[in-house]
């Protein structure tokens, strides 16, 4: 019975010991008291994003998690974030009908969770983290594959990162399962498990649409990794140190418990250079998540706006190389759309700038060329600009210092042209005058750029673009203002 949730030799003792514990609240919980608590733990009114810590079977909202959620809330890189502890309704001692009413089975919980996610949480967040616990676990997973199964948005889920939850059941819980629904539920061979692992593999299966990781704890002996680990792909699996309840209380922020969540919460910011709010980068990748969702069905029949913000999804989400293949479909269709070969032109901008080939470099000099000269027989000053600057710097990577400043002037004459006002106006122009030497008005056009509200990844396309030219012109005082003007913001 060494897996079991109620060993026989100590049922007797363990149920007198919790009715005496919980006999000042038992016949308010179960003569319908509700005991679903949302408890903030930092509540903003400005974030857009949250984590919700959902405990697991006889948790409870203040104990389980410990200085989990402390930790995060401190965590200075993770200010962007809401977070919640979220509690429900699960004791120790069984179900007894007809003396107070039953714990409701995980089906029940999932029920409510999915509710709570759909009528609170989404309504506020972008964006919304779960980090789950036991049966914790068990309950998330069921309401994000009904929101699936629904056909509602679940485009809102983050990530789901778990830990010693027994996605696969408990052999030995059927003792305790007559005593238990949600112990019932629990057991490997219950519906239940049956029909959650038969959904997940069938609506999520190997590439969940949200970020996954499962953690079995190196000492739990409750939980085995045949039931934690083995369910999902190597790749979603991590060990962490502890028994079944110290892996959700880490004493230190150094646990690897608290550094597994904390780098699911980052993960994207570190694909940046300019390390941004990691909270802000996951409503952005959310917003390219659902882009791509809404314009995959009809990819090859969109307008030309809908073919840039499509191409921009599948960069986003990881597939670059299906975005270009894209780009080149769409632009061999429209030859004279000048937007799409510079858009194209840019991911080999970015090839090159990742692995410095000069074959990459001068790929993306073709397509801007290329569509710099149709943007200027189509006398259009904006596409102008956005190619001549583009020139600019690609010229520069040549060394043709001649060709960077003649190309810079011509982005600054077409740019007082236009009327349209971006961001990307005035960081056209902030990068032209770092070419033509001119470091105050190079800044003050940078500095107006971020006035605007750029997203994630046109701050990172900006930040790329202006650090690379600084550090070849060796321009140090100015790479020093700024970083530090695009780090701490305006």
């Amino acid at each position: 019975m060494k897996n079991a949730i109620i060993p026989f030799s100590a049922l007797g003792t363990i149920v007198k010991g919790l009715f005496d514990k919980y006999k000042d609240t038992i016949y308010d919980v179960y003569s319908g008291k509700d005991e679903t608590q949302i408890v903030p733990v930092r509540q903003m009114e400005k974030n857009r994003a949250a984590i919700l810590f959902v405990h697991g079977f006889g948790g409870d909202a203040h104990e389980t998690w410990g200085q989990f959620p402390d930790f995060i809330k401190d965590d200075a890189a993770l200010g962007g974030w809401d977070v919640y502890n979220i509690a429900y309704n699960t004791k120790l001692f069984p179900d007894i009908q007809g003396i107070w009413a039953s714990n409701p089975d995980v089906t029940a919980l999932a029920g409510l969770f999915r509710t709570l996610l759909n009528n609170r949480f989404s309504l506020k967040y972008k964006q919304v983290a779960i980090a789950a616990h036991s049966m914790g676990g068990l309950v998330t997973q069921r309401a994000i594959l009904d929101l699936i199964k629904l056909d509602e948005d679940s485009s809102f889920i983050h990530s789901l990162t778990l830990y010693g939850t027994p996605s696969n059941g408990l052999r030995n819980a059927r003792f305790g399962a007559k005593l238990n629904k949600q112990v019932k539920d629990m057991a490997s061979d219950s519906e239940f498990i049956k029909n959650l692992r038969s959904d997940w593999n069938e609506l999520i299966g190997d590439k969940p649409p949200f970020k996954f990781l499962t953690c079995a704890g190196d000492l739990d002996d409750f939980v085995p990794p045949s039931s934690s680990l083995e369910p999902f792909p190597e790749k979603y699996q991590k060990r962490v140190n502890g028994n079944h309840t110290a892996i959700v209380k880490p004493a230190t922020p150094d646990h690897i418990s608290y550094k597994v969540l904390r780098h699911v919460l980052l993960e994207d910011v570190d694909f940046f250079q300019g390390k941004w709010d990691s909270a802000e980068v996951a409503l952005e990748m959310g917003d390219f998540a659902r882009a791509r969702k809404k314009l995959e069905p009809r990819k090859d029949d969109l307008g030309p706006q809908e073919i840039v913000d499509y191409a921009f999804s599948l960069d986003a989400t990881g597939d670059h190389e299906a975005a270009m293949l894209y780009l080149k479909e769409q632009s061999e269709k429209d030859k004279t759309n000048s937007d799409l070969l510079g858009i194209l032109g840019g991911q080999w901008k970015r090839a090159y700038l990742s692995d410095l080939k000069k074959e990459h470099l001068q790929k993306s000099l073709e397509l801007y060329k290329k569509a710099y000269d149709i943007a200027e027989n189509n006398k259009d000053p904006e596409q102008i600009y956005y190619h001549a600057i583009n020139l600019a710097f690609l010229n520069l990577k040549m060394r043709k210092m001649g060709e960077t400043k003649k190309y810079a002037q011509i982005a600054i004459d077409n740019v007082n042209k236009t009327r349209i006002e971006s961001f990307w106006k005035y960081a056209t122009l902030g990068e032209a005058y770092i070419y033509l030497e001119d470091e105050g008005n190079a800044y003050y056009n940078y500095l107006i750029a971020l006035e605007k509200n750029p997203g994630v990844h046109e701050k990172e396309s900006m930040y790329i673009q202006w650090l690379s030219i600084v550090q070849q012109l060796g321009m140090e005082g100015l790479e020093g203002r700024l970083r530090k003007l695009f780090r701490e913001g305006v």
